[in-house]
């Protein structure tokens, strides 16, 4: 068990103790380490006031740097990791070219959120973005003074010049790599933050410290700490875990290990998938979706979560593993009430198996929520099936989101549909046909009787788009 804390902080081999084991990053640099750059706006991920950039060592042995909100990441966490904040980019004397070029263009006024915008162009920027990519990586960075348009074209120049490290690389890759080489063998950082590198390591840990939490990307879990103030005794950290952070496709099934995170999953999509690319797309901002995992969305079982009903309908299972072996079962079936799942004592959510057949079917998605991106959806519809012929349906799937207590498949509607014309459907009929499969709730995001209109309306439409791309020649037909 490792006794310090070792990473990397801008460019610097590090040693220091273990920060306490629910401080965030943004808290323990601000309090402990006394680097004051990176600020705090909301403390729930929502403002990018807090961004900060880490990089990870590859199997390649490169190191991959991306943005994340230090307000909801643990800071021991950074154990064998390069974090990089605003005061190591550039200096009053030398300025950074993401920084220079938000001088260029006056893209600051109060300067608040300013530190926060350059971590953000500099992941960008070392990550080789090009100016629409760029621009669309600041969309988790919140601004209240400039409208923006000085900010977005300070990322344009800068799409446009070469990368510059602030460091030296080749140093960085070595204190990486032999962090890496000596915490290979440790299912620990500390007695309070254990970081197993394989799921042997992560099942051990759950039934040796039953009252630790887990935690992947603690997207939700550290809002949950900071709103309203939860403390835990210690923690699991499964990011460290790498056979759980793969996408495989074999026998007909494609594998999503439970520790994908959702810009994994957006760059996967991106040739496999529009709807969905284009539903990941509006999950959160880029500093969330780089940590948030698949595997936390699942087991977080809110009812609002936007991958279930997307796995629901695309007959999705699980893979649960624990001491005693692996199991695997319907996702359909481990959602048993409101934040009540099928995982039982010592299990780990280890991956997602989702049919290649499925996944070939065309599907329509559907999410209503108060903004168009970075917000949870009032409603979440999703539709899967096959075009049998003119009127009729066939393999017939429906995931609801946002509706009840649970994420749910309408199966009752899906038979109805199975027997149905269904481009003569009214929507009134879908109505009662889906009053059968759920009674959904009232909220401050939306009514009942709001959220079963909607879901008729939007499960019409869907219906409706199926066959017009069929004629159309975008889908295929059975």
């Amino acid at each position: 068990m490792a006794t310090m804390l070792d990473f990397v902080l801008n460019g610097q081999a590090m040693q220091v103790p273990f920060p306490e084991p629910n401080q965030s990053i943004l808290n323990w640099l601000r309090t402990d380490l006394g680097l004051m750059g990176s600020k705090e706006g909301c403390a729930t991920g929502d403002c990018g006031a807090c961004t900060v950039v880490i990089g990870d060592i590859q199997k390649d042995g490169q190191v991959r740097y991306q943005a994340v909100n230090g307000c909801i990441t643990l800071a021991n966490t950074l154990q064998g990791r390069h974090l990089l904040t605003v005061e190591g980019v550039g200096s009053k004397d030398k300025l950074h070219p993401c920084q220079q070029v938000m001088v260029d263009h006056h893209g600051t006024q109060c300067g608040y959120c300013t530190p926060g915008f350059v971590m953000s162009l500099f992941a960008g920027h070392c990550n080789g973005l090009d100016a629409q990519a760029m621009s669309a990586a600041l969309g988790g960075n919140l601004c209240r003074c400039t409208g923006y348009t000085t900010i977005r074209d300070a990322a344009t120049e800068l799409a446009a010049k070469p990368c510059v490290m602030p460091f030296d690389p080749a140093e960085v890759q070595g204190a990486l790599q032999q962090v890496k080489a000596d915490s290979a063998a440790n299912a620990s950082a500390s007695s309070a933050f254990v970081i197993p590198r394989t799921i042997e390591q992560a099942v051990t840990a759950i039934n040796r410290y039953p009252d630790y939490k887990l935690v992947a990307g603690g997207t939700d879990l550290l809002v949950e700490m900071n709103v309203f103030h939860r403390r835990y005794p210690g923690f699991i950290w499964l990011g460290g875990i790498e056979g759980m952070q793969q996408i495989e496709e074999n026998a007909g099934v494609v594998r999503f290990g439970a520790g994908v995170t959702f810009n994994q999953l957006m760059q996967w999509s991106a040739s496999q998938s529009a709807p969905l690319h284009a539903l990941l797309d509006r999950v959160a901002a880029n500093q969330v979706r780089n940590q948030g995992t698949l595997g936390g969305n699942i087991v977080n079982a809110s009812p609002v979560g936007d991958m279930p009903p997307v796995l629901l309908a695309l007959d999705a299972r699980i893979e649960l593993t624990s001491a005693e072996g692996v199991r695997q079962m319907p996702l359909s079936d481990f959602f048993l009430g409101y934040r009540q799942t099928a995982l039982q004592q010592g299990e780990l959510l280890t991956a997602v198996i989702v049919p290649r057949a499925a996944l070939a079917r065309p599907l329509f998605i559907h999410k209503i929520s108060k903004r168009w991106e970075d917000d949870i959806a009032s409603t979440l519809l999703v539709l899967s099936a096959t075009v049998a012929d003119a009127g009729r349906l066939t393999d017939i799937h429906i995931g609801l989101g946002g509706m009840a207590a649970t994420p749910c498949r309408a199966t009752h509607t899906e038979q109805w549909l199975q027997q149905a014309d269904v481009l003569a459907i009214s929507s009134d009929e879908l109505l009662a046909a889906l009053g059968r499969d759920v009674q959904p709730m009232s909220d401050a995001r939306a009514s009942a009787q709001y959220r079963a209109g909607v879901t008729a309306t939007l499960l019409k439409r869907g219906l409706k788009q199926l066959f017009s791309e069929v004629q159309k020649g975008g889908l295929s037909h059975a």
